[in-house]
């Protein structure tokens, strides 16, 4: 005896009848892909702006490092050191065995440059820069710079307080 059902369980027959998809699965379906699509731009936007503040603080530590090793360099080829009268500048000079040449030089000046003998740019951003020493020899250099870029809710938020200790070894 021949039958007119298809061949298979019960179940496959029902599959096979089926229409579609219905309006309710789809929009279930594009409000999951739409969240994990917004859950990962988020992922990747939280990311990108911690890398980019890292890197710059990274610059701005690298410029403090190279600015301070600059200064202490010349100070420890120098014989004597005076400081100004605002603590903010510094003359190195070496003797010359009959007096003291003047050698090296470094000063802020008000647009946030550290400027050295020759009237270079040692570095930018600068908000501040201290020198102090207890003998004329061994010198405190602290040197405070910022990358002039900050927030809605901080000015800047992205500085650097280098301090070194050089010590006149002519």
């Amino acid at each position: 005896m021949l039958s007119n059902r298809p061949i298979g369980s019960p179940g496959r027959a029902r599959l096979l009848n089926n229409g579609g998809f219905s309006l309710v699965e789809v929009l279930i379906a594009a409000l999951l892909s739409t969240v994990a699509i917004a859950a990962t731009f988020a992922v990747y936007a939280g990311t990108m702006h911690s890398w980019e503040g890292t890197a710059c603080l990274t610059d701005v530590q690298r410029e403090a490092s190279l600015a301070v090793a600059v200064m202490a360099r010349e100070i420890r080829c120098g014989s004597s050191v005076v400081i100004g009268a605002g603590s903010d500048s510094i003359s190195v000079y070496y003797d010359t065995g009959s007096s003291d040449s003047l050698m090296a030089t470094f000063h802020a000046n008000g647009n946030g440059q550290l400027i050295d003998i020759g009237g270079g740019i040692v570095t930018s951003h600068v908000s501040s820069v201290s020198f102090s020493t207890p003998d004329g020899r061994a010198v405190n250099i602290d040197i405070l710079i910022d990358n002039g870029r900050g927030t809605a809710t901080t000015v800047d938020d992205q500085h650097v307080l280098m301090s070194s200790t050089a010590v006149c070894r002519n």
